[in-house]
């Protein structure tokens, strides 16, 4: 198989994807409560609980693919602490809109 193909079709699909939700959001009224399927009506609050909900998925999910291949190299460790500090920065994004915004 090709490498690019596995790498860039879905990659492509899912910029098209976002684009276009963003698209239909982006003068969409911002919901607070409930469950929304398009993440760019949600506001910043909302945003900002679900990037802090994140967290301990993305390390419960690193951790169970660590102990089921039994992989544990620097390489591993490396894109575990990258995930949790984009993921950590998005949280501290979505915090500061939200209080700009009140």
């Amino acid at each position: 198989m090709n490498i690019l193909s596995n790498i860039f079709v879905p990659l492509l699909a899912v910029l098209i994807v976002n684009g276009i939700l963003w698209f239909f959001a982006k003068n969409a009224e911002k919901i607070d409560k409930g469950l929304v399927f398009n993440h760019f009506k949600l506001s910043y609050r909302r945003r900002f609980i679900g990037a802090l909900r994140g967290i301990p998925l993305v390390l419960i999910v690193f951790l169970l693919i660590a102990w089921q291949f039994d992989v544990m190299s620097i390489k591993y460790i490396w894109l575990v602490a990258i995930c949790i500090l984009l993921i950590s920065l998005e949280s501290f994004y979505y915090y500061r809109k939200w209080k700009e915004e009140e």
